[in-house]
């Protein structure tokens, strides 16, 4: 079968050069969608205990905080009047908002446990609703209304299990770019040493930009039918480049064995 394959290899060269070209482009245009629809979380197991116990806070007792902003008063601390009433506000907003429930905050309540120690910062606590996927579509709308360095003279950030999981889907597409620009030019340059020609350095590199491409198309069409993690974008290039490299070198030590050995 092999030997079929590479006598069409040979004998349809062009043809296979422009279908192959086809299906990267198809492929390309399809992959670009894959990071929209993988998603953070899924981490726990929906049999273990912890899982059964959170359902069941969440049935009988509104569900975990899983949201939480800090707010910093600049001038006077957050029992000044200033403070006090926009942080009132602050709370009223969010209890408004139909993505959430649950909201407490310091100003409502007057817990210590809710107020910095210095008396200058104050949390306010809130569930967003939906599973993981759910939260994290609806997370930015909610992030970009409340938070910030000037709200109604109050600074406010998020933490929380909901804000930190938006923040790695995101910050892992951004390292995925940084880590590829550095690692695919020194790879270039060690492969120009070890070969000592443009082509055959090349080549590896193709090889596992095709793999990742293609790869990328397969977890969009997965993500349209089941959950996959945000994370299967690093494994996806780490593997596509070192198979696509290691497999690369075998073929052109082959292939240079041969014309050693005097075939052409």
């Amino acid at each position: 079968m092999f030997d079929r394959i590479a006598e069409l290899a040979i004998r349809r060269s062009r043809l296979v050069l422009v279908v192959a070209t086809l299906a990267v482009a198809l492929m390309g245009v399809v992959g670009a969608g894959a990071f929209a629809k993988l998603v953070g979380g899924g981490f726990d197991d929906p049999a273990s205990e912890s899982t059964r116990a959170g359902r069941v806070i969440d049935e009988k007792f509104g569900g975990e905080t899983n949201l939480v902003l800090l707010v910093r008063a600049p001038e006077g601390g957050v029992d000044a009047a200033a403070a006090k009433q926009s942080g009132q506000a602050l709370a009223a907003d969010l209890k408004k908002e139909h993505d959430l429930e649950n909201v407490i905050s310091y100003w409502d309540t007057g817990s210590p446990d809710l107020r910095s120690k210095d008396g200058r910062q104050a949390m306010v606590l809130a569930t967003m609703k939906g599973e993981d996927k759910e939260q994290e579509e609806n997370l930015q709308g909610i992030l970009d209304a409340y938070t910030g360095p000037d709200k109604g003279g109050l600074s406010v950030q998020a933490g929380g299990a909901t804000a930190v999981a938006g923040e790695l889907s995101t910050q892992v597409v951004s390292d995925l770019v940084l880590a590829e620009s550095i690692a695919v030019p020194l790879t270039l340059v060690l492969l120009l040493v070890v070969f000592g020609s443009v082509v055959a350095a090349v080549l590896p590199l193709i090889i596992g930009t095709i793999a990742i491409v293609g790869t990328f198309a397969e977890l969009a069409l997965l993500g349209g039918f089941t959950d996959v993690s945000v994370f299967a974008t690093n494994l996806t290039t780490a593997l596509g480049l070192g198979l696509g490299i290691d497999y690369a070198l075998l073929m052109i030590n082959r292939f240079r064995e041969q014309l050693a050995a005097g075939r052409r």
